[in-house]
């Protein structure tokens, strides 16, 4: 496990700290859960771009593997497979937009 110290500005830390706090309660251990799934979320950010881009740009074989990959992002991809369920992609890949989404609910839920 790595350790990392870092300042940040008194209105960052106090705007983070409320929402961990509101999302996850005041127990010990939240403030590293909230920083790793940030970090992670701010570390894929050009990489899910990318598959998104893909998944309107690219052949429809391109399109069905970027949904697939997407769904292996978990819930960090949830709101681009909700995009693609709703503009204006083929109904087969909606249909597959959605179907993921669904499995990552279930997974997080489980």
């Amino acid at each position: 496990m790595a350790v990392i110290n870092t300042t940040v500005s008194d209105d960052v830390d106090d705007m983070f700290r409320a929402a961990v706090a509101k999302r996850l309660g005041y127990k010990k251990g939240n403030m590293q859960i909230a920083l790793e799934e940030a970090m992670r979320q701010w570390a894929m950010t050009d990489e899910l771009a990318d598959l998104k881009k893909i998944a309107k740009d690219g052949t429809s074989s391109e399109k069905t593997k970027a949904v697939k990959i997407l769904r292996k992002y978990g819930k960090l991809a949830v709101p681009i497979l909700t995009s693609i369920a709703k503009d204006d992609y083929s109904s087969s890949l909606k249909q597959e937009a959605l179907d993921a989404i669904d499995a990552i609910l279930d997974k997080e839920n489980s």
